[in-house]
C-alpha cells in the first residue's frame, strides 16, 4: 500500500485541493514537525499532502482531516526525476510553495504562535519515514 493513500483513492479523488488557497478554513493546522520531511518522490507519481497536520502518515494524508472542517489533502504530481525532496512539516509555509518546505520553520516563533493562536504545537520528533 502506498504511503500517501492509507484510505481509498476514491475518497481522495472526491475531496482534495490543488492549491492551498482553495482550503475553506480560517483555522490553522496542527504543526506536525518542526523541520521538513525528507521524502523520496517518483517522477510521474501523484501524492496527497496533509494540510491539517493530523495525519499519522506525515507528510501525506491518511484521512484524519475529516475531524477538522475545511481541510483537504493537497494533490500534487512530482514532475522532476526521482529524488528526495523536503516537504513542509510545520504546515505554515507560503501558499505558492505547495507542499514544499520554504524554510518558514526557521523563522517562526512556535512558542509564541502556540500561545497566541489555536495552532496545536507538538514537541519536535523525528519522522518515522526517514
Amino acid at each position: 500500500m502506498a504511503l500517501y493513500t492509507l484510505h481509498s483513492n476514491n475518497e481522495l479523488q472526491q475531496g482534495y485541493v490543488e492549491h492551498r488557497d482553495q482550503l475553506k478554513t480560517r483555522e490553522l493546522p496542527k504543526i506536525a514537525y518542526f523541520k521538513s520531511y525528507k521524502v523520496p518522490l517518483k517522477q510521474g507519481e501523484t501524492y496527497f499532502y496533509c494540510t491539517c497536520g493530523l495525519s499519522k502518515a506525515q507528510p501525506f494524508c491518511d484521512g484524519s482531516h475529516k475531524d477538522k472542517k475545511g481541510f483537504k489533502p493537497l494533490k500534487f504530481t512530482h514532475t522532476d526525476e526521482d529524488k528526495v525532496v523536503g516537504l513542509c512539516g510545520c504546515k505554515l509555509n507560503q501558499n505558492h510553495k505547495g507542499p514544499f518546505c520554504d524554510g518558514s520553520h526557521k523563522t517562526l516563533n512556535f512558542e509564541k504562535l502556540a500561545k497566541d493562536t489555536q495552532v496545536l504545537v507538538i514537541p519536535p520528533q523525528k519522522p518515522s519515514n526517514v
